[in-house]
């Protein structure tokens, strides 16, 4: 599966800025395939069980995708110009944000790595460049969505996230910024979980990125104490409405990204 678009940005760097635009070498399909196939997860059947128990399901294999360039002017590319783009594309050791370009990408992007690399010689010339990607999920995200916040004690911050994601099964945790004004007790709470309280302990002038997702909370003062200055709870969004409210002295933001189903 091939993706297109006249321009593209991976890593942070656009594709512009190799003069070169995503296609394909081969004639396109009718169809595309996607990464949503999934498999439930069952019990057994036995004698006295002809319906199973379904646990839930599970995604067999993450997205998948090849990213064709050629230049814009359609000349070959020069050894130097196939060592950086190469160097470009093959260069981050984990997953980057892949942004294209191109309306059937809107608001989709893509974390993916590139594992693979191969060239096309129609006419014992170099005209193309061939990289296989592989994402980290089956699926695409929206583009970073932030909320930002102030409180005071006389004045806690309330706002509405909406969380918009094609998983609607499942919850959306967030990545959360802040920056205490003064030393005390700072709280997030969310009207859809109202029983899960985040409560951090701050001293003045404290930033703290707190990764709900993977439960990792970094200290740019390394003062953070998870034993002493957290009750271990997390923030996290449930689909749709999201009224959340923030309690103490500290500024910040929550960030966000969605899961998008379709796109490639």
């Amino acid at each position: 599966m091939n993706i297109y678009g006249n321009n593209f940005t991976y890593d942070n760097i656009p594709a512009s800025q190799y003069n070169v635009m995503l296609c394909s070498f081969e004639p396109p399909q009718e169809t595309r395939e996607t990464a949503i196939v999934r498999t439930p997860l069952r019990g057994e059947t036995g004698p006295y069980r002809d319906v199973p128990n379904y646990y839930g399901v599970k995604y067999t294999d993450v997205l998948k995708f090849d990213a064709g360039l050629i230049k814009c002017d359609g000349s070959p590319f020069t050894d130097s110009e196939r060592r950086e783009i190469v160097a470009w594309l093959t260069g981050p050791m984990s997953p980057a944000w892949l942004v294209i370009d191109d309306e059937d990408h809107r608001d989709i992007q893509y974390h993916a790595l590139c594992v693979g690399y191969s060239e096309y010689w129609p006419d014992s010339r170099l005209r193309g460049l061939l990289f296989s990607f592989e994402c980290d999920a089956p699926y695409g995200y929206s583009p970073e969505e932030m909320t930002e916040f102030q409180a005071t004690p006389d004045a806690p911050a309330v706002f509405t996230i909406q969380n918009t994601s094609d998983e609607r099964r499942l919850d959306t945790y967030p990545i959360v910024e802040l920056k205490a004004s003064a030393t005390g007790i700072v709280t997030l709470k969310n009207s859809a979980y109202p029983e899960d309280i985040m409560e951090l302990s701050m001293k003045k002038s404290q930033q703290l990125i707190i990764d709900n997702q993977m439960g990792l909370i970094e200290d740019q003062l390394d003062m953070f104490d998870y034993a002493t200055d957290t009750n271990l709870k997390w923030l996290r969004l449930a689909f749709g409405e999201n009224i959340l409210t923030v309690t103490g002295s500290a500024a910040g933001c929550i960030r966000c990204r969605y899961i998008r189903k379709v796109g490639i």
